[in-house]
């Protein structure tokens, strides 16, 4: 981009499949930009320190106090993942968190919304949120600051790649749909043709958004409204890596803003993803297999692992109401209390 040249790649396979090619539009290369002409080791610590604060601030925004889930959260594999490949999604969790501190303030929400979405494209659930609840001044503004934040950037390189980047993004799908932790992968390994798991993935997405719909005007509707889009743009992303799980740590930290188990779960959906590749020495990242999935892929069963444990945490959260003093699980920390206490006080 300094050098006045494009920043995608070809539409290519071999350009796809080599390395960690440019896929997202272009507004946060442009603010990230400016790192290029800083020495590499500065450049890497400013963006793992603007990752960092931006995930911790997002915690805060939404009410979390407690150092203790501030320190599991950071450490969990899902934002270690993220914090390792330097990846966007880390960042993405601070407008999420101000959608739903401000999501009454129509300007504000949109806005964070529109950030999220233009930045990495399968958020685009959180425009379903704003629906659901009633909140159609902000989803317009969303979706017109969307439009805004993605057309203004790509002008600013002159449109480059602009006309191909549809096929680029079904040359990403093609590439990854099948070799990464989504529905797709695991369908896939049962059997299924590309096309029709890529499908399924969506289907599924949109059976979450569903349910947000059916959740959307009960008790505490609004936020298990907000728990289950932000579970169903990971289920119905057919490119997913762990640290999208990241983004959950936001509607744990509103449901449970003080220690619990569920501050736990990142290390639990790490377990079930790693447990079927104890024993290979197969990649787990961003490489294409030579060789067909099958349902005995360690692949293909850590794709589903992860798909499954991430819906059972968005579960959870649903299944609990917010006032509601029962701990997520009935063992181990309860609300930051110990256990002994928490039985003390039931008696």
């Amino acid at each position: 981009i300094l050098d006045g040249r494009g920043p995608y790649p070809p539409v290519d396979v071999a350009a796809m499949a080599t390395g960690n090619p440019a896929v997202y539009p272009p507004l946060f290369m442009l603010v990230v930009a400016p790192l290029a002409i800083v020495p590499w080791s500065a450049a890497l610590i400013a963006w793992l320190a603007l990752l960092v604060g931006a995930f911790a601030l997002a915690l805060l925004l939404v009410g979390v106090r407690d150092w203790r889930c501030f320190a599991l959260a950071v450490a969990s594999p899902a934002v270690l993942h993220g914090l390792v490949l330097g990846n966007l999604t880390i960042l993405l969790v601070l407008p999420l968190a101000i959608a739903w501190r401000y999501r009454d303030r129509a300007a504000v929400v949109g806005l964070a919304v529109a950030v999220a979405v233009s930045a990495k494209l399968f958020l685009w659930p959180l425009v379903a949120w704003l629906l659901l609840t009633r909140r159609l001044r902000a989803a317009a503004l969303s979706a017109g600051a969307t439009a805004i934040l993605i057309v203004v950037p790509w002008a600013l390189i002159g449109f480059s790649g602009l006309r191909e980047y549809p096929a680029l993004l079904n040359l990403l799908k093609d590439t990854y749909a099948t070799h990464s932790f989504s529905l797709a992968t695991a369908v896939t390994a049962l059997g299924a043709r590309e096309t029709a798991a890529v499908a399924i993935c969506a289907a599924a997405g949109l059976a979450v958004i569903g349910l947000g719909a059916l959740t959307s005007r009960r008790p505490d509707g609004d936020r298990k409204t907000f728990t289950l889009v932000v579970a169903a743009a990971i289920v119905g992303s057919p490119v997913l890596w762990h640290h999208s799980l990241a983004l959950l740590f936001v509607p744990i930290a509103i449901a449970r803003p003080r220690l619990g188990p569920i501050w736990l779960s990142g290390y639990a959906v790490w377990l079930v993803a790693a447990l079927p590749a104890l024993g290979t020495s197969a990649a787990a990242c961003c490489a294409q297999e030579a060789s067909a999935f099958d349902i005995d892929s360690p692949y293909a069963i850590r794709a589903l692992g992860t798909v499954l444990a991430a819906l059972a945490i968005a579960a959870l959260l649903v299944r609990w109401t917010r006032g509601d003093r029962r701990p997520l699980f009935s063992t181990g920390v309860a609300g930051g209390m110990p256990l002994r206490s928490s039985l003390r006080g039931d008696r």
